[in-house]
């Protein structure tokens, strides 16, 4: 008789113990292949859901800011005085506000306009009074600050390092107002870039409007950047060129005229 631990009868023949011995450590080791597979799946299978968990917040909190960003835009565009802007600077019209009856006046459904010309926006865009000068002048001259006033929030919006974000481009509704009102103002201030335009802006007019936005309590402490070249910026979010002030004041990024003279 066989010795049965030296020997074991299997379906298909006979095998020696460390033949089977050998096989079952054979299954052991792919066994052991296939936890440590299984292990690398989970594995994988975790950093999977941990990255589309992280996209997703990152897009959430993308969102967020974005949200967040257009909400400011809106409520820094409907502080802006639009129907001063475009009749000013657009019709030359001055319609003073709660009913104030003024000289020179027309009626346009039945409200008190002062139709302007030349002298009056001298009047207006000055640091004084003189000849000819009217209270109006001064009304208006006040109600221009104030305009000034209500584009600024807007321009150091856009003129900051995230620009025109939460807008989607510059005819977006959120900036449509500010859009109006600069685009009739940068008519009005811009100097005319041939002969065939004409400008009823004279130079002292577009140094004074400077020097008013320019107003030494709102100077920008950003390396000598100054308010006018943040409302520069502010334009190009909303498809407009540079004002160019005067000859002495350079669009950024553009070399400062020379003050030499060829000999």
């Amino acid at each position: 008789m066989a010795n049965s631990t030296t020997a074991a009868v299997l379906p298909n023949g006979v095998c020696t113990a460390t033949e089977l011995l050998g096989s079952i450590s054979s299954l052991t080791e792919f066994l052991s292949t296939l936890s440590a597979l299984g292990d690398l799946l989970s594995l994988a299978a975790s950093m999977v859901t941990a990255a589309s968990v992280w996209a997703f917040s990152s897009r959430a909190s993308h969102n967020t800011i974005v949200e967040g960003r257009r909400r400011l835009l809106q409520e820094a565009d409907v502080q802006i005085d639009v129907a001063f802007a475009t009749n000013l600077f657009g019709s030359l019209l001055y319609i003073p506000k709660q009913g104030i009856t003024i000289s020179r006046n027309h009626q346009m459904q039945g409200e008190t306009y002062m139709s302007l010309n030349v002298e009056d926006l001298a009047q207006i865009f000055s640091g004084g009074y003189g000849f000819g000068a009217a209270a109006w002048h001064k009304l208006c001259r006040n109600d221009f600050m104030m305009f000034l006033e209500g584009i600024r929030p807007m321009v150091h919006i856009l003129s900051g390092t995230e620009g025109n974000l939460g807008a989607t481009g510059p005819l977006d509704p959120a900036l449509s107002r500010f859009r109006l009102s600069m685009r009739a103002f940068a008519d009005f201030v811009r100097v005319p870039s041939g002969e065939e335009e004409y400008s009823l802006c004279s130079d002292d007019m577009r140094e004074w409007i400077v020097a008013a936005y320019n107003d030494k309590d709102h100077q920008a402490d950003h390396g000598g950047i100054t308010e006018w070249d943040l409302l520069n910026r502010a334009l190009a979010h909303i498809g407009e060129r540079p004002i160019v002030a005067t000859p002495a004041v350079p669009i950024p990024g553009e070399a400062a005229p020379s003050d030499s003279t060829d000999s």
